[in-house]
């Protein structure tokens, strides 16, 4: 096993690829655990876990897999209940997924608080064998970066932009 990325940076990776990380202590909610590892007969997996559910699969990750994912989340109470939720937590993996591949990070580990509106990392610990290269993107508006929203922005309005 390779080196242990320091929180900060480690929070800096993750919020790279767009995943919330919690800045103040959590709101009360269930967690689940998401982890990427290698295993020694399927290669490189990205796992779920939460109570008496578990789920992983191997990568290459695709939408549909990230889904089927949460097939094993379907009971009536559990985080992936309604649609949005599992929608919600369908992103969530695939995002990690694509960290995973793209970095070349060891193994990681993400303690997750769901709740009702989203999703926060309460924790984050990534093992690395060196410095993870995270792929520059282009400026901040390009082709690569999606909008942040399409709502209305109160900033925008003072400055007198429109839409």
């Amino acid at each position: 096993m390779g080196y242990l990325l320091e929180e900060p940076e480690a929070q800096k990776l993750l919020r790279r690829y767009e995943i919330r990380v919690a800045e103040k202590p959590a709101e009360p909610g269930p967690d689940l655990v998401l982890e990427g590892y290698e295993d020694e007969h399927h290669g490189r997996v990205i796992a779920l876990h939460g109570g008496a559910h578990a789920a992983r699969r191997r990568l290459p990750l695709t939408q549909p897999d990230a889904a089927s994912m949460l097939d094993a989340f379907s009971s009536e109470r559990s985080v992936a209940h309604d649609h949005k939720s599992r929608a919600m937590l369908t992103h969530l993996v695939l995002k990690a997924a694509r960290m995973y591949e793209e970095t070349g990070i060891e193994r990681f580990n993400l303690i997750v608080r769901i709740r009702d509106n989203g999703y926060l990392v309460r924790h984050v610990t990534i093992w690395t064998n060196s410095e993870p290269h995270v792929t520059p993107r282009l400026a901040p508006h390009a082709h690569d970066n999606p909008p942040r929203s399409y709502g209305y922005h109160p900033e925008r309005a003072k400055r007198g932009f429109c839409g």
